[in-house]
């Protein structure tokens, strides 16, 4: 955890910008919160509004897409009068740059960036200020947009569900998630991952490297490489119920071998 902190930290600059281009995997889950595109969203735009606790946020592309997915419908501004955010990153410097980057949705009271962890967040308190975007900030989504595969251990893991679940509302909460598909064959191609080596099968723990545009390696991530399976037994066993999980690419179901991410619906 903290050599990730630390890595994000190093190359949170060049990282943001290679996620400058909304990726059509984030924007599908973007439309499973707001609705759109003939997408049914999970219990969003209520009364209420959407309140998303986003888990690893980073450069804060996930508010971008849900902003982007506001705007597709005819009812932008009364989605957005009702829409909150809060995104939490473990990277100091990712939110510094997000407090400045989103200056006006934060000054509207429409978002707000705090340095937290999936083990150590508090849904109620952001920053170290005590405020929250809304009075009561209890999310009506969490989500963890390739991030979740970060968390090192399944005791970890375990300890990040229970929080999760902890911070929804029985019933009514969803916990949204992608994670790269690592043993398909994009990223297992891409990155040499030798998934039929026996030891590597058994703990799906991988560690990639991230190199400048030069070459010259900074510094190498750890990734989980989850299976359904997996992801299913911690769902169950935290108590979620599974409303939808599925390979994606381009925003679009797809098998397991061509799949780039797993995406996973649960409610609380």
């Amino acid at each position: 955890v903290r050599e990730t902190a630390e890595f994000y930290d190093l190359a949170a600059v060049q990282f943001a910008g290679t996620r400058e281009k909304l990726a059509e995997d984030v924007l599908f889950v973007a439309r499973k919160v707001i609705g759109g595109t003939g997408i049914a969203a999970a219990g969003a735009m209520s009364v209420e509004g959407v309140r998303v606790l986003d888990l690893g946020c980073g450069s804060g592309r996930f508010l971008v897409a849900l902003k982007t997915v506001m705007v597709e419908g005819q009812e932008a501004t009364k989605r957005l009068k009702n829409f909150h955010y809060a995104g939490l990153d473990i990277s100091r410097k990712f939110i510094s740059a997000n407090n400045e980057l989103y200056k006006n949705a934060v000054v509207a009271g429409h978002a707000v960036f705090g340095v937290q962890s999936f083990l150590d967040f508090d849904a109620s308190v952001f920053g170290g200020t005590g405020q929250a975007p809304c009075p009561t900030f209890c999310p009506t989504h969490i989500t963890a947009i390739a991030s979740f595969h970060h968390i090192p251990s399944v005791a970890f893991r375990q300890e990040a569900l229970a929080r999760i679940k902890s911070a929804l509302v029985p019933e009514k909460g969803f916990f949204l998630m992608l994670n790269w598909n690592l043993r398909g064959n994009k990223f297992s191609k891409k990155y040499g991952l030798e998934f039929g080596d026996r030891n590597i099968k058994n703990s799906g723990d991988v560690r990639i490297p991230w190199k400048t545009g030069t070459g010259k390696k900074l510094a190498d991530r750890y990734y989980h490489a989850f299976t359904m399976p997996e992801l299913t037994g911690l769902a169950k066993d935290a108590g979620f119920k599974i409303i939808e999980q599925e390979y994606i690419l381009n925003g679009r179901p797809c098998s397991a071998v061509d799949g780039e991410n797993i995406y996973t619906l649960w409610k609380a």
